[in-house]
């Protein structure tokens, strides 16, 4: 049951936002971008020539809200399971903010899908997970994919 509601938040995901991609055009994307590389060992996308890509605002807006929300759980002492399952729980409701709120398109927002998706399929994990060692584990590998946003995107 858990693996048909994630497959059905990650469709949402794709259909909400996705725009018309034949056009090409987004902030910071030529029409002649063809593709996007993907890092497969870190669930990122490559730079675009050496370059960030570019985000819209509202991207931005909510990835501060996400790398705030990585800020405030590391300075909290609570680590339980529990803290770990309500940090991936406000996580989720970030996310569905920032599909909800996606008008990229283009090479551009293929690229953040690749950034997004493992995040997603993370907080997941860890909204579900029961054992604390594995929280920390799926914790560790959030935030850095949380980071690694402002590395591949502007």
């Amino acid at each position: 049951m858990r693996q048909i509601m994630l497959g059905l938040w990650l469709l949402l995901l794709v259909l909400a936002c996705k725009n018309d991609h034949a056009t090409g055009q987004n902030a910071g994307t030529s029409s002649t971008d063809k593709s996007v590389e993907r890092n497969q060992s870190m669930g990122t996308p490559s730079l675009k020539n050496g370059v960030r890509w570019k985000a819209d605002s509202n991207t931005n807006k909510n990835v501060r809200i996400l790398l705030t929300m990585v800020q405030k759980f590391n300075a909290d002492p609570d680590k339980s399971v529990k803290a770990y399952n309500n940090v991936a729980k406000e996580m989720e409701e970030a996310l569905n903010n920032m599909v909800t709120d996606c008008r990229m398109q283009g090479s551009a927002h293929e690229a953040l899908h690749q950034w997004l998706e493992p995040l997603i399929q993370k907080v997941s994990e860890l909204r579900k997970t029961s054992k604390h060692a594995e929280g920390a584990q799926l914790w560790a590998t959030i935030q850095n994919q949380v980071i690694l946003y402002t590395r591949y995107f502007e």
